[in-house]
């Protein structure tokens, strides 16, 4: 036989051993995706439940009971995101290693030594009957989609795993992490321990920035107007409806493919329960939204529940750690973690003293650090109760109440009702100290640094139909200090200089406004360094630049070069101030994240100016002019002619957006994609500086909410992608332009607009032997 007719049947054979797994490949992909028209029979429902979807994939449920209404939305969650539901468990849990292999061990075994899971276990014997049934039928809901289909996500395909039925535990661990994570994402402790060991008690200390007088608050003050993710209510007597606008949108890791948030609405009589809003996939909650009465959202408060303790260790008995009342024993769990890959489990000892877990050890000093969360004091059970009667509130009174029953989430809520009413409420559990110091680790062996309870609901910042008729909070401070506990924690205080500057612009409100607010790029903290920034142009010759920027309103979108000058500019005044003195520390995302211009602004403002000194260089000693000037340099050599959009960008990718040929072939990754926006606008854009010129967006709007209370079928809504998380679903995508381009999906809430505007319609029916 001829080589080349040899060559042709290797080439015939691959082509076609390629076109099988490609014909295979879509058969897998497409057998997974969910059914949303037609009837489907399922032995484990009780009632059938109708589901419509409108255009955008978004569904609404109406059953008979709350009980089959659960059912279908543990069937919708797992039908569009049971991967990712997937993943939140293992999280939770501390079994993310079992999938993914080493490389998330360490996440695991932090997990587990917080013990989400163990607390589950305990929790579900506190359920109330009622709560168990629904949770009950989420939860069967969920198993009854993946028991239909007859393929699971491609995901499970690619990494060689099967789906274990879900568990109701697995909700209540969830609720735990969820709520653990609620703190983590404004949460600085590590941070500033970590500049502590570095840099030392003194210096530390001066880093630590009190939440200056020139930002506004949520709560009104007396005497005089108050001036935040975003949220805002304008109460009757300032929108031209009379009724009430609720206005949010969380700001959350926005890089991920599939996105956080999950839209719904469940209606159904027994009992009577109407809402519409977005959900967690793994929680049956409704957690921003409205039903047929109220609308509520809520923003990450920044309080500090946490503390990080030192324990002493006995040196005649590593198993025991010094109390105020002597040696105490530690109270151990060995935990057994499953790892990809590896032949035997890693071990993790779990000790938990009476503070908390530890979480770290200091062998040389003969001490461990623990850390002491509000969530462990909480009850899971009762949040679990709590996320369900939120379904149906009426009132800002039982709203306080609920949202302060939340476990240990840590939030800003806002309130606002179809009587007019509208009001605020920190939901996070305020811990009673004697020390203002909440930042490094405290003598675990010393009682005066332990924490005596929580302050009561009545001490609490909140605010009920204020004379100025508007409430605002981007989680910025929520109150002064001349309450009876301190409020201490991590609050950012630019973006509420600008709601606060636009709910004070005129009289009477429209919806436009609202949406013109949620995308507004003015940044009005920035200002108050756009003097300063000239000067330091001038210094450089650049006295064109610096007319400009003396000109400058603050905006920061896409095709705005001020904005990139300024950013770009204080990035490496801070690059330059610090990096010296942090090393390692400054390298890290999130501390860059944390460590935010206003900490700049103390340093650079301050008389005590021995931060600009750059310690590696012997021969000389750096003013704050020289690096001023050298990171103005740095800034306009890079950036050149670019605008901020050019430098400013956005990626998504699903989790496996790295893996060849999949990848390309399901188009898991999407961008870079040009946006505007900064730290401080209301259309947010929290990016890291890269080391390729630009700045890559980790964090911006997570999602878009606008109720106008006298028209609640007229709900405005936005996501970044979809509602899908397979790539196959032409819901995978479908809502970034939209929200690109500031547009809104409007949501009906009465049946007749519902069905009227749907396009398909799923009936789930009960199997006839069933019933």
């Amino acid at each position: 036989m001829k080589l080349k007719t040899i060559i042709l049947i290797i080439v015939a054979i691959i082509a076609l051993v390629l076109l099988v797994g490609f014909i295979y490949i879509n058969h897998l992909l497409n057998a997974s995706l969910p059914q949303t028209d037609g009837s489907i029979e399922i032995p484990e429902l009780n009632n059938k439940v109708e589901i419509t979807f409108d255009t955008m994939g978004i569904g609404q449920i109406w059953a008979e009971n709350q009980q089959d209404a659960m059912f279908a939305l543990g069937w919708l969650h797992a039908s569009d995101r049971l991967f990712q539901m997937d993943l939140t468990r293992r999280v939770a849990a501390g079994r993310l290693s079992e999938m993914l292999g080493e490389v998330t061990l360490d996440i695991d075994r932090l997990q587990r030594k917080l013990g989400h899971t163990r607390r589950a276990r305990l929790e579900e014997n506190n359920l109330d009957n009622e709560i168990n049934k629904f949770l009950q039928a989420y939860t069967d809901g969920v198993n009854a989609w993946v028991k239909y289909i007859s393929a699971l996500p491609f995901e499970y395909q690619l990494l060689g795993m099967k789906f274990e039925p879900w568990q109701l535990q697995d909700c209540l661990a969830i609720v735990s992490f969820q709520t653990w994570y609620s703190d983590v994402l404004q949460n600085r402790d590590e941070f500033f321990n970590k500049l502590f060991d570095q840099l030392g008690e003194k210096r530390a200390k001066q880093l630590v920035i009190p939440y200056p007088d020139w930002a506004p608050l949520t709560v009104p003050q007396a005497g005089n107007i108050s001036r935040a993710s975003n949220a805002w209510a304008v109460a009757p007597g300032r929108t031209d409806t009379g009724k009430p606008f609720l206005v949010s949108d969380p700001h959350l890791d926005v890089t991920r493919l599939p996105q956080f948030w999950y839209a719904v609405g469940i209606h159904c009589g027994k009992p009577d329960v109407n809402v519409f809003g977005i959900t967690t996939p793994g929680l049956p909650f409704i957690v921003y939204g409205h039903n047929d009465h109220a609308a509520w959202a809520f923003t990450a408060a920044g309080v500090d529940i946490t503390d990080q303790y030192i324990e002493k260790l006995n040196p005649d008995n590593l198993q025991q750690y010094l109390t105020p009342d002597g040696w105490q024993a530690f109270e151990l769990y060995s935990e057994l973690i499953g790892v990809k890959g590896w032949d035997n489990k890693d071990t993790v000892t779990v000790r938990i003293t009476r503070h908390g877990p530890v979480i770290a050890e200091n062998d040389s000093l003969a001490v461990v650090y623990t850390l002491r969360w509000a969530g462990l004091d909480k009850s899971i059970s009762e949040a679990m109760k709590t996320g369900f009667e939120l379904y149906g509130v009426q009132s800002f009174t039982k709203f306080r109440t609920l949202v302060t029953q939340f476990s240990a989430l840590d939030a800003n809520w806002i309130y606002a009702d179809k009587e007019g009413n509208i009001g605020y409420q920190l939901g996070t559990p305020v811990p009673i100290r004697k020390t203002a110091n909440t930042v490094f680790r405290l003598p675990g062996w010393e009682k005066q640094y332990d924490w005596f309870g929580y302050w009561q609901l009545e001490y609490t910042p909140h605010a009920y139909n204020p004379r100025q008729q508007w409430l605002a909070t981007c989680n910025n401070k929520p109150d002064k200090e001349n309450i009876p506990y301190p409020i201490l924690g991590n609050f950012a205080e630019d973006r509420i200089l600008r709601i606060s500057e636009l709910l004070e612009s005129k009289e009477q409100f429209t919806r436009e406004d609202m949406k013109v607010f949620q995308l507004d790029q003015r940044c009005s903290y920035l200002l108050r360094w756009k003097e300063e920034a000239a000067r330091i142009l001038r210094l450089v010759d650049e006295t064109d630049l610096a007319h400009q920027l003396s000109d400058w309103d603050g905006q920061a979108t896409r095709d705005s070069r001020e904005i990139a000058i300024m950013d770009t500019w204080l990035e490496y005044v801070k690059r330059f101030t610090f990096t010296d003195e942090f090393g390692k520390v400054a390298n890290e995302t999130r501390n860059r994240l944390l460590f935010r211009d206003s900490h700049l602004e103390h340093i650079y403002f301050w008389e005590e100016n021995s931060w600009f000194d750059d310690i590696s260089t012997e021969t000389s000693i750096e003013s704050r002019d020289d690096i001023a000037v050298k990171a103005m340099k740095a800034a306009l050599q890079e950036i050149g002619a670019k605008n901020w959009g050019d430098l400013n960008t956005l990626t998504m990718a699903h989790l496996m957006g790295e893996v060849p040929l999949i990848s390309g072939y399901l188009d898991l990754k999407r961008g870079p994609f040009g946006r505007g926006g900064t730290t401080g606008t209301l259309n947010t854009s929290f990016s890291v500086k890269n080391e390729e010129g630009g700045f890559n967006i980790l964090v911006a709007p997570s999602w878009r909410m606008i109720v106008d209370l006298s028209d609640l079928d007229n709900m405005l809504i936005a996501m970044p992608a979809g509602q899908s998380g397979n790539p196959r679903s032409k819901h995978f995508f479908d809502f970034f332009d939209m929200w690109q381009k500031g547009e809104y999906w409007q949501v009906p809430f009465s049946r007749d607009e519902v069905y009227d505007r749907a396009v398909s319609l799923l009936s789930l029916q009960p199997t006839m032997n069933s019933r």
